[in-house]
């Protein structure tokens, strides 16, 4: 018992004694075992982008919320996002915790996106002899504008594209 710790001392991970002393006499000691967790890393994650329509909460974020992942809503990490909080466009915060040691915060910017109106078509008919196309269709396919052929939206209409070749024949 010659080597004190002191308040600036540097705690390691090994058993440490602890004794009182009271008008020049000192207890014997009490031993203590010190564990010194390594804080984990703040955790990866990259900007996030949600639809209104799928009304995304807390539940929705990657990496996903749990006993280890916890979200915040501010940068003072004091007010957490459960799964059932809304999202909104802001930044929101994310940490990782092991053996109650808690990393730096990872910034991650979250944009909900207003989902848009389902878009105006009415029943539509065709020739036959004219070969109709997805390019026919109104409203016309374009990089907003999508048609599928079955109700799971899995099989896109698209356009046709011809490519007429000529052959020059020589005699």
């Amino acid at each position: 018992m010659t080597t004190p710790v002191i308040a600036g001392t540097a705690l390691t991970t090994q058993i440490y004694y602890v004794t009182e002393t009271t008008n020049n006499c000192q207890s014997t000691p009490t031993s203590v075992t010190v564990t010194v967790n390594t804080t984990p890393t703040a955790p990866t994650a990259a900007a996030q982008a949600f639809c209104s329509a799928d009304s995304p909460t807390g539940a929705d974020l990657v990496p996903a919320i749990s006993s280890s992942i916890k979200w915040y809503s501010d940068l003072g990490l004091t007010t957490p996002v459960i799964a059932g909080t809304a999202l909104t466009n802001q930044t929101y915060y994310v940490t990782e915790t092991t053996n109650n040691c808690q990393s730096t915060a990872t910034s991650v910017a979250v944009t909900v996106n207003t989902t848009p109106t389902a878009p105006t078509a009415a029943a539509q008919a065709f020739c036959s002899a004219d070969s109709p196309s997805g390019a026919d269709l109104i409203p016309a396919i374009s990089s907003s504008i999508k048609w599928y052929s079955n109700v799971g939206l899995t099989i896109p209409v698209i356009v046709r594209n011809c490519i007429i070749y000529t052959k020059l024949l020589r005699y």
